[in-house]
C-alpha cells in the first residue's frame, strides 16, 4: 500500500512538475495572420502580422511564433497580456518567480524586456528596429505562466524597404567612382594650367 501511494505522489509530482512543449505557431491563420492580405505570404514592402494565443488552463506554456521573409528589414512588434477586470489580477505572467523561472519573451534568442503597465496588471514585451535577414528563421518565442484562463496579443511589423548589403556595395562603388572621376578631372585641369 506504502509502495503505491508513493508511485502515485510521484507520477503526480512529475506531472505537476513538467514543462509543457512548446506550440509552434506558423505564420498563418487563426494565430499568426499576416495583413492586409490574411494570409500567409510576407511580401510587400511593409508587413503587419497579427499574433494571438490562449492558454487552456493553468500552467507554463511556450508559444513560439516562427516565420521567414524572403527580403531583408526590420522589425518591430509588441506581445501583451490581458488580465481579469473583475478581479483585477493578472492571469498571465512573463515575469519569471521562484517557482517559475524560466519565463520571458526572446526574439531569435535575445531577450525582450517586459514592462508593467495599468498598475501591473498588463505585461508587455516590445521590441523595435530588429533585422530580419533574408530566407533565415526567426523566432518570436513567450514563455508564460497562465493562473486561469487569459490572452495575449500582439503585432509584428516589418518594413522590407531596407536596402539589402548588395545595394549598399552598389552605392559605395558607385560614389567611389565618382570621386576617382572628379579626382581624374582636376587633375587633368591642374596639369593643363
Amino acid at each position: 500500500m506504502k509502495f503505491k501511494l508513493a508511485m502515485l505522489a510521484a507520477i503526480s509530482a512529475l506531472a505537476i512538475a513538467s514543462p509543457a512543449a512548446a506550440t509552434v505557431y506558423l505564420v498563418g491563420p487563426p494565430n499568426f495572420i499576416v495583413m492586409p492580405q490574411g494570409g500567409t505570404i510576407f511580401t510587400a514592402p511593409s508587413i503587419v502580422a497579427n499574433l494571438s494565443v490562449v492558454p487552456n488552463g493553468p500552467g507554463v506554456f511556450t508559444a513560439d511564433f516562427r516565420f521567414t521573409i524572403p527580403q531583408f528589414g526590420l522589425g518591430s512588434g509588441d506581445v501583451t497580456t490581458s488580465y481579469n477586470k473583475i478581479n483585477g489580477i493578472n492571469y498571465i505572467t512573463f515575469i519569471p518567480t521562484a517557482a517559475h523561472p524560466g519565463l520571458g519573451v526572446t526574439f531569435n534568442g535575445n531577450v525582450v524586456p517586459v514592462v508593467l503597465s495599468n498598475h501591473g496588471l498588463t505585461q508587455t514585451a516590445s521590441l523595435s528596429n530588429v533585422t530580419i535577414l533574408r530566407n533565415m528563421q526567426n523566432d518570436l518565442i513567450l514563455t508564460f505562466y497562465a493562473k486561469r484562463y487569459g490572452t495575449i496579443g500582439g503585432t509584428l511589423t516589418f518594413d522590407t524597404s531596407v536596402p539589402e548589403p548588395a545595394t549598399w556595395a552598389t552605392f559605395l562603388l558607385g560614389f567611389g567612382f565618382i570621386g576617382f572621376a572628379l579626382r581624374r578631372k582636376l587633375a587633368g585641369k591642374l596639369l593643363a594650367a
